[in-house]
């Protein structure tokens, strides 16, 4: 069957696995549209020495930026798309990085970024974000305090509330 997945280019799920955010309750943020603003804003949320895990970028100069600043020691992020099978990348989150990736995607005109965000700090998840800038919201680890999370939505101009895990 593996041979099945391989020729689809459809993802097993044992190669789907990795950490992902854990918890029975967590922030909730809903959507922010514009990912400059949104990238910009992720170091008032997020602790130094965090990583910003990107799945399926779309455009080409996004990609070449995000590849010349890989993360040392990246963690296996449990992958969001089974089909195709997805590229994912991990760039420090730093103020430079963030920066200089938003003023790219402003400069290019990006209109969507990528499918799926994540950002974690010593091996566990802090944000999940699945089809990013769409509709679906952000769900950010109880771990992060709520001032931060806070800060984080006003400058995004988003609302955020704490939820109980539905599945």
């Amino acid at each position: 069957m593996n041979w099945l997945f391989r020729l689809l280019g459809y993802v097993p799920s044992e190669e789907r696995r990795g950490i992902r955010l854990e918890s029975s309750r967590f922030w909730k943020v809903t959507s922010v549209r514009d990912a400059e603003v949104f990238l910009k804003s992720l170091p008032l949320l997020m602790p130094e020495g965090s990583v910003l895990y990107l799945e399926d970028l779309l455009e080409s100069e996004v990609r070449d930026f995000v590849e010349a600043r890989p993360a040392p020691n990246p963690v296996k992020v449990a992958l969001g798309t089974i089909w195709p099978r997805p590229h994912w990348y991990h760039m420090p989150l730093t103020q430079k990085n963030v920066t200089e990736l938003a003023e790219l995607v402003d400069e290019h005109s990006v209109a969507l970024l990528c499918i799926h965000i994540h950002a974690y700090h010593e091996g566990k998840v802090l944000l999940e974000w699945h089809d990013a800038f769409g509709k679906d919201p952000m769900l950010i680890s109880p771990d992060v305090a709520e001032d931060k999370v806070k800060t984080f939505a006003a400058a995004t101009g988003s609302s955020y509330s704490m939820e109980a895990h539905s599945g």
